[in-house]
Order: C-alpha cells, then structure tokens, then sequence
C-alpha cells in the first residue's frame, strides 16, 4: 500500500495470488483501483466481485484510488465471501 500510495500505481505479476487477494479487499473498502492489463497491453478496471475472482495469468496495475469519490461500483451481497476467508475461491 505504501508502495502504491508513494508512486500512484504498481504492477503485480498475474502469478501473485497473495497481492492480488490484500489488494482486492483494499479495493473493497475504496483505498485501491485494480485494473487488468490484457495481452495487447490495454487496461480494463476491475469491480470488486471480479478482482476476488480474476485469472491468475494477467497482470494488474493497482492505482491510488481519487480522493472525493465513492465506489463506482455497488458491492451485491453474494460479495459477503469476500470477508471470510473460508469462503474464498481456490
């Protein structure tokens, strides 16, 4: 998070399932935007319940979230698992 916050953004590798896991709850909370950097090099941002679930072969680019604003998103309830750990996606 300091990382990110110091230099507005970070890569995270497509294999680093523990990053991406800290990050999608961060994201959660609206400290974090994820993004998924495709094969052609494009970005396309990530909702909460996708991040949770995202393949593991691409990389992300997480950015300071704007300040001032709320979630783009709304989070559905089905999204509850992403606060217990047992209930999370292997």
């Amino acid at each position: 998070m300091d990382a990110v916050y110091a230099t507005g953004s970070l890569q995270v590798a497509a294999g680093d399932r523990d990053t991406k896991l800290i990050a999608s709850r961060l994201q959660v909370y609206g400290f974090l935007t994820i993004e998924e950097l495709d094969e052609n090099g494009a970005l396309r941002r990530l909702r909460p319940s996708e991040a949770i679930r995202a393949r593991s072969e691409r990389p992300w680019r997480l950015s300071k979230a704007s300040y001032g604003t709320s979630l783009a998103v709304t989070i559905p309830s089905v999204d509850d698992f992403l606060f217990e750990p047992t209930g999370m996606p292997v």
